[in-house]
């Protein structure tokens, strides 16, 4: 079901963060990217609130360097046009004609997703 998808889509995308943090130099195009992109750069969207912002801020950045391909020139780029995108677009008003969608249809479409994800990634 959507539940055992969301977790096993979670823990791949955890392996996935957890072997390009210990790739060499990962932390040197991390701080790069905490560089070339500002944190007042990134869109409230963009976060994902644990209620500790510090931790948010950093996982934000390392998720940008993963998709990036732990390229910070690369990462900088895609979080730069990601947040562009999100000053222009509800996520909030999205998300309510998500929930129109069946649960069926909702299923197909994550597994879909996740699949685009992982392969590109």
């Amino acid at each position: 079901g959507e539940a055992e998808s969301s977790a096993t889509a979670r823990a791949k995308l955890e392996n996935a963060m957890r072997a390009k943090r210990e790739a060499e130099g990962y932390m040197v195009e991390l701080h790069a990217l905490q560089r070339e992109f500002e944190v007042s750069a990134l869109h409230k969207d963009m976060i994902v609130d644990s209620g500790n912002p510090e931790l948010d801020v950093r996982e934000a950045y390392e998720r940008g360097l993963v998709a990036g391909g732990t390229k910070a020139s690369v990462a900088a780029g895609d979080m730069r046009r990601r947040a562009e995108w999100h000053a222009t677009h509800d996520l909030e008003e999205a998300m309510k004609s998500w929930e129109a969608v069946s649960a069926e249809s909702r299923e197909h479409m994550y597994e879909g997703y996740q699949g685009g994800w992982y392969t590109a990634n």
